[in-house]
Order: structure tokens, then C-alpha cells, then sequence
């Protein structure tokens, strides 16, 4: 059924070159721009946590849509095997004009409207991807206040602004039969603390307890601590290796060419590496060393970040038995990658 609710998926390995041919073939008719490269992995604000966020502030002020494949950095974030520190989110954006007439943006019909046409189209890629709905979940932004100060993603707005819940995601999730549930806190809240970030509610969706994609619906921009209205902007990102990993059963070392070439050249320098019992040794080093290698020579605002990762990696180091030069051999086979722009 293409309802997605009684299918089941695939059972062969899904091919990396496969699942991104499908991706572009189905978002190129719906996108104006297709965009080929990659943003910068750090930029003024911090490292690239979100895809084409830069886009994103464009089509707050002109009304367009694009598709394209970004890479992600996010230094210190904890890891697992379906959490590395470099990833890639194939992410579409659309934008509308800014309509002010109806009150609240939570409440405009016109928004409201963005919404569920990005729904539709999300739900559609699903179903291109042979991913049934009844492995899903989901959480949506239930309503809360922000803003007035602290140290949280909201530092930058000056003051307490309640922000309504997002009922119309919570109707199109229960409408497709996905269970979700309400998130009344910044979790599912798009906010950054520096000025220009854009605002609104998120919604995360997991596969069989696998975060696999995000939507993001927004209607503000912080401009010097106050909300700045814009136009109304839509999308979703989608990641690669998640991605790849669902479709494959397999976690990222499993299933991730580029982490399954990492894992040979480890077992062939260290036998530790090939114990299941070193297996969180292992993600600690490959992971590490990938974020390292891709990184440009960076300010001084930036540094800190990257010594705690090596404080970080280097006991999981020591514990696989690896000298300088196997490290170095690994550090330079992911600059490799970095320069190929491989995904």
C-alpha cells in the first residue's frame, strides 16, 4: 500500500549511490535551486550544525525553494553508533510570502498552509523510500515561554515571549498515523542564541528509535533581542547515514562506506580493535579523527571545542594500542574524503 502503513521494507542492503539518486530524482521537479556543494563545516556563528542554514536566512527575505546535500560538524556532541560527529542531511527549503493580516503566524491560515504542503511532500518522500509509517514516531512543539535572559538557545531574545503550540503538525502526524508526542520545551523549538537566527517549531521523526529526519517551521528572526517578522519559511533534512542505516539494518560502522574502510585500517594496526568489548574505543577514535580531519585552521573562538575532542579521543588511543603514525594514516585516509567531498 503506498499509504506506507502495511508495507514492509526491503529486506537487501540498500546502495549509498542508490538512495541518492532516489533523493535528487524526487526533489528536483519540486526545488527552484539544486545545490551542488557543501556549506562551510565553521563559519562566524560556530560549526555547521544545521544544513544550509545560510539558505534558510535567504528565503526568510525572498520567497523560493531549494534541494541539496549538506555537510554537518558537531564537535562535542555525544556519540553512538548511529551518532558520528561529521554527517549529511539531504534538506529542502521553501519559503512564502510574509502574510500579517490573520494575527499570530501560529494561527495564519497562510502558514498553516506551508505546513502541511511540507508534510505532504515529506510523507511522499517516505513513501519514494519504501519507509512505512507504521516504524515511525515523532515529537512536536507543544507551546512555551522563552526569551528574558539566562544562558539557554533563547539568550538572545530580551523578552519573555510565549509561543503558541503547533497543532497543525500534531494534526497532519496524527493524520498519517504516526504516534507523537507534545514537547512543551526548546527541544522541539528552533532558536539559536546570536542575532538573525530564525525562529519557530520543529519536529523530529524517528524510525524504529532512530532520529531520521527533522522538519522546521519558521516565522521569526531575532533582530537585536526582538522578533523581526518574516517570510514564512518550511522544510525538512533528512540524514544520509541514518538514512542508509535504516534502509540497511545496520548501524554506521556496518553500513557506512566510509566508516567500514576506517574500520580496516584500525584492525589492521590493532587487534583491540576487533573486540566487540572496544567497540565504543573504536566509534570514539573514527569519529574523532573524521571531525579533526575535516576542520580548516580555525580562530581562537573556536579552539576550545576542538582541544576537549582530543582530550577525548586520546584514552580510546592508548586503549586500542595505536601509534602516531596508524593514527595519522587514518587522519589523512578522512582529509582524503574531505577533499573528494565524498557523502
Amino acid at each position: 500500500m503506498r499509504d506506507g502503513k502495511t508495507k514492509r521494507p526491503r529486506e537487501r542492503p540498500a546502495s549509498r549511490a542508490r538512495i541518492l539518486e532516489r533523493l535528487f530524482a524526487f526533489h528536483q521537479p519540486a526545488a527552484k535551486q539544486i545545490l551542488r556543494g557543501f556549506s562551510p563545516v565553521v563559519s562566524g556563528t560556530g560549526f555547521n550544525h544545521s544544513p544550509f542554514y545560510a539558505r534558510d536566512c535567504a528565503l526568510a527575505d525572498r520567497a523560493s525553494s531549494y534541494w541539496g546535500i549538506d555537510r554537518c560538524l558537531r564537535i562535542n556532541d555525544t556519540i553512538d553508533a548511529f551518532h558520528s560527529r561529521v554527517f549529511h542531511v539531504a534538506a529542502f527549503g521553501s519559503s512564502i510570502e510574509l502574510d500579517q493580516s490573520a494575527g499570530p503566524p501560529a494561527l495564519n491560515g497562510r502558514f498553516a498552509e506551508l505546513q502541511r504542503a511540507t508534510f505532504k511532500q515529506f510523507f511522499r518522500l517516505l513513501d519514494a523510500l519504501d519507509i512505512p509509517r507504521s516504524r515511525l514516531t515523532a515529537t512536536y512543539f507543544g507551546g512555551a515561554l522563552f526569551g528574558g535572559g539566562g544562558d539557554g538557545r533563547d539568550r538572545a531574545l530580551k523578552k519573555r515571549v510565549r509561543f503558541l503550540p503547533d497543532a497543525v503538525s500534531a494534526t497532519a502526524l496524527r493524520r498519517a498515523g504516526i504516534p507523537a508526542g507534545e514537547i512543551p520545551t526548546i527541544a522541539n523549538f528552533d532558536i539559536a542564541p546570536f542575532n538573525g537566527a530564525l525562529v519557530g517549531p520543529r519536529v523530529d521523526v524517528y524510525c524504529d528509535g532512530i532520529e531520521l529526519a527533522t522538519l522546521v517551521f519558521n516565522y521569526f528572526r531575532i533582530r537585536e533581542g526582538a522578533l523581526l517578522p518574516i517570510n514564512f519559511v518550511g522544510g525538512y533534512g533528512v540524514g544520509i547515514e541514518r538514512l542508509l542505516s535504516i534502509l540497511s539494518s545496520g548501524d554506521f560502522v556496518a553500513v557506512v562506506p566510509r566508516y567500514q574502510h576506517a574500520c580496516r585500517l584500525l584492525a589492521k594496526h590493532s587487534k583491540a580493535a576487533q573486540s566487540v568489548a572496544m567497540g565504543r574505543d573504536v566509534l570514539q577514535v573514527i569519529f574523532g579523527l573524521e571531525a579533526l580531519a575535516h576542520l580548516p585552521p580555525l580562530p581562537r573562538v573556536h579552539e576550545a571545542p576542538v582541544r576537549r575532542l582530543k582530550v577525548e579521543i586520546k584514552p580510546s588511543i592508548h586503549n586500542l594500542g595505536l601509534s602516531y603514525g596508524q593514527v595519522a594514516e587514518i587522519y589523512q585516509w578522512f582529509r582524503q574524503t574531505r577533499l573528494r567531498k565524498a557523502v
